[in-house]
């Protein structure tokens, strides 16, 4: 019989109070059994601590505990570092982390936790389904798809915060790195700001505040902890839903998301590997995506459009130009 692990399920969001209730909603009906000690740990990126209410009124509905906090500064990975905070000092084993748009299915975390016993990865990941507006055009619903028909246990080379299951070893080593690793002149992941109700003491995290505005840091996290050693394979029945915005059901924002997409995978690179390993290869490779997405265009418009704007981000971040999307 296997023996239960402590798990705290980490939540960062920003003023979407009804996409965080139907999360919370579906976190009361999770498949639990294998988790021991599980928390929710929510942390509000709002100074307004607008969710507040939100999280009281879903207590009373979760069969267990569930820890809420405010990061007053607008960056989702000082939020998403807070959460970590609260997560370790719960004494969790295990963090698992989902967006506050997402929906889990029941058995979510039991995948995650199944997987990882009988792989023994140090992260976790799986499917993210979107779900599209009825109106959404059919030339635009390919932009959207997200999946991957992978076997359980298939390594993979990377994962996102939507959807993955973390060690708190990989957490913790990434915490213990020296000051002098940091980039110069930043400053903790974040501080006591003694005006916010309800803000833990100073915290660090693995989370880059950096990439707080512009997006990526989820990815700068997971290729740092697979280039220390960390393990990331799939868990195909691990699923998250989300319901797509009639916002983004648009050209214009998929190629700004292309743009930031390809901006910030050079960031990502930047600072972790060699420059002689990662730009030649990502000036080929950009060059590359531009002259298909050229030639794709007047056949699949979307694609092709969506190719170029990856591939002009990119060279953009190679040459150190960084654009802030939640800015």
């Amino acid at each position: 019989m296997s023996v239960a692990l402590s798990v705290a399920l980490c939540i960062a969001t920003y003023r979407r109070p009804a996409q965080l209730a139907a999360l919370l909603d579906a976190l009361a009906r999770l498949d639990t059994a294998d988790a021991g000690g599980l928390v929710v740990a929510v942390v509000d990126n709002d100074a307004a601590a607008s969710a507040r209410a939100i999280v009281d009124a879903a207590r009373a509905a979760l069969p267990f505990p569930v820890v809420y906090d405010v990061e007053p500064e607008r960056n989702i990975s000082l939020a998403r570092n807070r959460s970590v905070r609260l997560a370790l000092e719960r004494g969790a084993e295990w963090l698992a982390f989902i967006d506050d748009d997402e929906v889990p299915r029941r058995e979510w975390l039991a995948e995650l936790l199944r997987v990882q016993r009988a792989t023994g990865a140090e992260v976790v990941t799986g499917p993210v389904i979107a779900h599209l507006p009825e109106e959404t055009p059919r030339w635009l619903r390919g932009a959207f798809s997200r999946d991957r028909h992978l076997p359980d246990g298939t390594p993979v080379p990377i994962a996102e915060t939507a959807n993955a299951l973390v060690s708190r070893r990989v957490i913790d080593e990434m915490e213990l790195r020296p000051p002098e690793d940091r980039p110069a002149g930043r400053r903790p992941a974040s501080r006591r700001d003694a005006g916010a109700p309800g803000i833990v003491s100073a915290v660090e995290g693995p989370f880059e505040p950096e990439f707080g505005l512009s997006g990526g840091g989820d990815t700068r996290f997971f290729l740092r902890a697979r280039l220390g050693g960390a393990r990331i394979v799939w868990a195909a029945g691990a699923v998250v839903e989300e319901d797509v915005p009639p916002s983004r059901v648009r050209l214009g924002w998929l190629l700004r998301r292309a743009y930031r997409e390809g901006n910030a995978s050079a960031f990502v690179e930047r600072g972790v590997l060699p420059l002689a390993r990662w730009v030649p290869r990502r000036v080929a490779a950009a060059c590359a995506h531009f002259v298909l997405g050229l030639g794709l265009t007047p056949f699949a418009p979307v694609r092709g459009l969506r190719l170029m704007a990856n591939a002009v981000g990119s060279l953009a971040g190679t040459l150190g130009i960084r654009y802030f999307e939640y800015r």
